[in-house]
């Protein structure tokens, strides 16, 4: 990941590393509007409808104040369950989810994670969705009862 802070860096980046808006090996990019919003979750949802799962990434205290702050993944984030205090669940979760199954069925999945970001005012952005998202053994659990669901409904 890289945060492009101007259009000057942009243009640097695009001139070194796209070539004729083609994708190749130089140019495994996706450019996204940065969204400087104060939380980050990721929801699990499936056709059966809502969400089976999701957690809340947070910055690990030694990655506060550094350049590599504005992220949240694997290697600068732990992952709060719902069940912890610290999640802290906007108070437009059902709306976010509602457009988490959209966005799901705009792409025609049958299951997958979406990362949102939500502000303090409850305002969110969907990231992406992962139709293979990193699991732990917890979210290895979900998906095995979720998919078993989805086959057998």
């Amino acid at each position: 990941m890289k945060k492009l802070e101007n259009f000057e860096e942009l243009n640097s980046f695009i001139a070194e590393f796209v070539i004729d808006n083609e994708r190749h090996e130089r140019n495994p990019y996706y450019l996204e509007e940065f969204k400087n919003y104060t939380k980050e979750y990721r929801i699990h949802v499936s056709k059966l409808g809502g969400y089976f799962y999701t957690c809340r990434k947070v910055l690990l205290q030694e990655y506060s104040g550094t350049s590599n702050n504005w992220y949240r993944n694997d290697s600068n984030s732990n992952w709060l369950l719902e069940t912890n205090s610290s999640f802290d669940k906007p108070s437009t979760w059902d709306l976010i989810v509602e457009d988490c199954q959209r966005a799901r069925r705009a792409l025609s999945l049958d299951i997958c994670a979406m990362d949102v970001k939500v502000t303090s005012d409850g305002r969110w952005a969907i990231l992406e969705a992962n139709s293979a998202p990193s699991f732990g053994e917890i979210t290895s659990e979900k998906y095995l009862l979720e998919i078993t669901k989805i086959i057998f409904q």
